[in-house]
């Protein structure tokens, strides 16, 4: 992974998290990216649960994360809090706050659901049939940053292969693509300098490409989400993350897309946006 993060944290106030220019969004250059709005939700419920040891024994299998005032790029606090503390369920909430002289606004509202871990049950239950595409190598060696791909972006924060060929690929390539969009991601940066990015907020940052994935056009994209639902059954067990669009409808200027997403070993789970219409392409 190359040494670049989203966030680091203020000296005097490791509470505070500035972003860094990586962590700008594709719309605005004073915008945060919607992946790192997840990231944030998912981290603040990891801070909640690791404090009280239960990490290793929970599953997060709903994170929901609401995007409704304009994430600028100014220094966060993220605070958490338990609202459901059960033996078999726990629900914790967070506000992702951005310091506007000294005031603190809230600008993204998550939830995030664990589950008590247990036995598999026994039953034979229908699913649908598994991703047959031999994953990426553990051992692919990143590639050079200059051509990594990132729509609309300066800095290249992620790398995307075709799972048809293997090969690195803009997203935005497959506009003309009439059957469902597919891609293997993998991080290229740390969530926060000098700390480690667990498996659970890779894959809820990955969440947010739903969006693009689903709601791509043959002109570009022109739908911005306000949300990500997130449901998962495990955590990812690879680096790569396997993607493949599940749904898109729209109606009036407000879409709904969704995409299946897949580890090394299969299917994970899955994450939905709803979006509204933007003029602004993908190129």
């Amino acid at each position: 992974m190359h040494n670049k993060s989203f966030f680091v944290r203020d000296e005097s106030n490791p509470e505070i998290l500035h972003p860094t220019p990586s962590a700008v969004g594709p719309w605005d250059p004073s915008m945060m990216h919607g992946r790192v709005l997840c990231g944030l939700v998912v981290h603040g419920a990891e801070q909640v649960l690791a404090s009280n040891d239960l990490l290793d024994l929970s599953q997060a299998t709903r994170v929901t994360v609401d995007m409704f005032r304009f994430p600028v790029m100014k220094p966060l606090k993220v605070l958490s809090e338990i609202v459901r503390d059960g033996k078999r369920i726990k629900v914790i909430d967070v506000h992702v706050m951005s310091i506007n002289d000294d005031q603190l606004i809230e600008i993204v509202r998550g939830s995030v659901i664990w589950l008590l871990k247990a036995d598999d049950t026994k039953g034979k239950v229908w699913m649908p049939d598994e991703w047959n595409l031999t994953p990426p190598s553990e051992d692919m060696p990143f590639f050079d940053e200059s051509t990594l791909d990132n729509p609309g972006h300066q800095n290249p924060i992620w790398e995307t292969l075709d799972p048809d060929t293997g090969q690195q690929f803009n997203l935005s390539h497959q506009k003309e693509k009439t059957s469902p969009k597919t891609a293997w991601i993998r991080e290229t940066h740390e969530f926060i300098k000098n700390e480690e990015t667990s498996s659970l907020l890779r894959v809820a940052q990955l969440a947010d490409y739903a969006n693009p994935l689903a709601n791509l056009s043959n002109v570009g994209l022109e739908y911005i989400n306000v949300d990500v639902t997130l449901y998962l059954q495990r955590n990812p067990l690879s680096s790569w993350i396997g993607v493949e669009t599940l749904y898109h409808g729209a109606a009036k200027g407000v879409s709904v897309g969704s995409m299946n997403i897949y580890d090394s070993l299969g299917r994970i789970g899955m994450s939905t946006v709803a979006g509204l219409a933007q003029t602004k392409s993908m190129s």
